[in-house]
């Protein structure tokens, strides 16, 4: 059913009844929370706050309208939306009903509303909103990829539908309008990396099916994931990830990290990543070993991985070197973070096979041993 419908429907059929008070309506399970639509409509206007982002800036102006504060049951909704929209940065209608209003919080963040143009009541008038913010540099680590490859982004660190409107597609429909504006002007949108069970669900199930490029961040690294990898357990809460990333148009050096990982999957082990933020990429990592002279002493990624992992100063604690696991020995390609670089490693096949000894050329029943291609190691700097 048309959401125009859905929306025409409830709101002839019965006015929606609220709650008092966020106070009034206990935690759902595993999700942020269940706020109704006053406590969306106090969050828009911030007659209150859920969250510990920025302030609001020029919307703290609207709560100062006499008899706006907490009336939730004016009925002049048209003027209150003249007024809403005149300062929205974009106003982005549908054809099925809710609209999309752009707010803006403060420098570099966002409100990203929508809104029921059948609405009764003020109170009832905003259904769900979208908080983000321009992703920095110097904020999260997982994320600073993005400026590093000229691919500007917007994260999403708030997310929230109205209760009484759950359930009928308008979640879905509030991070597709956020998508197609966001990507609109140049960004990527990205997750953080707390997701509870709705948002979670968002991320894992719809965005990997409406944009063109979608990954995971690890270690400063954009991945590649596919629609079928986005819905394992390992991903949906972000264990060993620092959030999801969704975009249209990747720029060049990013379509060059993309094309290097083409057909291969992390979740299968064949992608590492490994930051090495403490050294610059031409200085020694060990002794007077540079990481290419370790690359020249590998025949293959697992290999140069033993050797990082065993011989080199890793990790947050200084000195510490962690030990090579079983999951490295899938690895196909490491991406090697370096203070002012990035190379991708891979194994590549020389086209060539071992030669074999003659004892070694059977098994012990007389069946041919077949002989392994020999590998070797490639380097791009990103």
């Amino acid at each position: 059913m048309k959401l125009i419908k859905i929306l025409e429907s409830i709101m002839s059929e019965k006015r929606i009844e609220t709650k008092d008070s966020i106070e009034e309506i206990s935690f759902a399970s595993g999700h942020a929370g269940a706020h109704t639509l006053r406590s969306i409509f106090d969050q828009v206007l911030n007659l209150n706050s859920y969250d510990s982002g920025p302030t609001y800036g020029k919307l703290k102006k609207i709560k100062a309208v006499d008899g706006w504060d907490k009336n939730y049951e004016l009925k002049d909704v048209d003027t209150f939306s003249k007024i809403i929209k005149s300062k929205a940065l974009s106003v982005i209608t549908t054809d099925d009903g809710p609209e999309l209003l752009i707010l803006k919080i403060d420098k570099g963040s966002y409100l990203c509303t929508i809104v029921n143009p059948y609405a009764v009541t003020i109170g009832e008038y905003f259904i769900g909103l979208i908080k983000v913010r321009e992703i920095k540099k110097e904020r999260y680590g997982g994320i600073s990829l993005a400026q590093s490859v000229e691919l500007p982004a917007l994260q999403i660190y708030w997310s929230d539908v109205a209760v009484e409107w759950r359930g009928k597609g308008l979640g879905k429909q509030l991070y597709s309008l956020v998508y197609k504006w966001a990507t609109s002007k140049g960004f990527a949108l990205a997750s953080d990396d707390t997701l509870f069970e709705g948002s979670a669900g968002m991320w894992t199930t719809y965005m990997p099916e409406i944009a063109s490029y979608f990954g995971v961040v690890i270690d400063n690294i954009i991945i590649p994931i596919t629609k079928e990898e986005a819905l394992l357990d390992k991903f949906k809460f972000f264990k060993n990830t620092d959030g999801f990333i969704a975009f249209e148009n990747p720029p060049k050096l990013l379509r060059k990290v993309y094309y290097n990982l083409k057909g291969l999957s992390y979740s299968k082990g064949e992608i590492m990543v490994i930051n090495l933020d403490n050294y610059s990429i031409n200085k020694p990592l060990e002794g007077d070993q540079t990481i290419f002279d370790y690359i020249e002493q590998s025949s293959s990624v697992p290999q140069l991985l033993k050797t990082i992992y065993e011989e080199v100063e890793y990790g947050e604690e200084a000195g510490k070197r962690l030990p090579f696991t079983s999951s490295q020995k899938n690895a196909k390609v490491v991406i090697l973070t370096f203070r002012d670089s990035i190379l991708l490693v891979k194994t590549v096949s020389t086209g060539e096979e071992e030669v074999l000894p003659k004892d070694k050329q059977k098994t012990k029943s007389g069946k041919p041993i077949k002989p392994k291609k020999i590998t070797r190691l490639v380097s791009v700097t990103i």
